[in-house]
């Protein structure tokens, strides 16, 4: 868990909406992503780009607030799969959660 005090320095600096996951490999705080991000992510993802991996890793990264990039970097090189459990948080983040399920109509 991370000290209050770095909690607090990051609501400063990055404001509300940011989430701490607490993953085996480390502590790991996303701020949510703006419309354009997430538009500029769905296109590349859409659009048939050959690295899909790379658009993934593209979204990720500006929205780690916690630790700094280059540590990240780092933790990703021991478990890599963390960027795609990552982008599924920051697209429920954005507003993907759905509750319940839909109904025929």
């Amino acid at each position: 868990m991370l000290d209050q005090g770095i909690v607090d320095e990051l609501k400063a600096k990055h404001g509300a909406g940011l989430e701490l996951f607490e993953t085996e490999i480390g502590d790991i705080v996303l701020k949510p992503p703006k419309e354009a991000e997430y538009r500029r992510f769905l296109d590349r993802i859409t659009e048939g780009d050959e690295n899909t991996s790379g658009a993934v890793i593209d979204f990720v990264e500006p929205h780690v607030v916690h630790p700094e990039i280059s540590k990240f970097r780092e933790m990703r090189k021991d478990k890599p799969a963390i960027v795609a459990g990552l982008s599924n948080k920051l697209r429920r983040m954005a507003g993907s959660t759905l509750v319940g399920e839909g109904k025929k109509l």
